[in-house]
């Protein structure tokens, strides 16, 4: 049985592909890099109801701690996945493009998402999604200029911090 991609994983200079259910499947050879980590623009018609955000290539996550895994090995849980989808999907109904989405499990579970509007999101992959994407819904409509911003910090409940 075939399995899905979900993820393309980068843990230093190695690439891998993750499934849907956080499993690392293979090692990305040196040649298929760079269509996975810069795919080609998509334009044109897509199926009805989608958005081209969700024809799009795999979520791209950076693995801070740069301790590749092994083929075989989770790195992400279900509920983190699930989370991480769900995040990604309610950012992108706001206008909001992530980028790519880093964390560091020597540091904790918490991850930072870049935006393709230059500033970072930090949240809690096991939280609740729709809490945290209010929050930020909230911050964004008191800020006159999101592009000032460096990044928003929503993995404290509603202690939401901003610089």
């Amino acid at each position: 049985e075939e399995r899905l991609s979900q993820f393309l994983w980068q843990s230093g200079n190695r690439y891998f592909l993750v499934d849907q259910d956080g499993t690392v499947i293979r090692q990305i050879e040196e040649e298929e890099i760079q269509s996975m980590v810069n795919p080609p623009s998509l334009y044109g018609p897509v199926r009805e109801g989608e958005s081209l955000e969700n024809a799009r290539a795999l979520v791209y996550f950076v693995d801070a701690s740069e301790h590749a895994p092994n083929i075989g090995q989770v790195v992400l849980s279900p509920q983190e996945i699930a989370n991480v989808i769900g995040f990604k999907k309610q950012l992108f109904k706001q206008g909001i493009v992530t980028v790519v989405f880093e964390m560091n499990r020597e540091t904790g579970s918490w991850i930072r998402a870049t935006t393709r509007q230059g500033f970072d999101i930090l949240f809690d992959p096991v939280a609740s999604v729709d809490r945290q994407v209010e929050n930020l819904r909230v911050v964004l409509a008191q800020q006159a200029d999101p592009s000032v911003l460096e990044y928003i910090d929503l993995r404290f409940e509603d202690h939401i911090y901003v610089k």
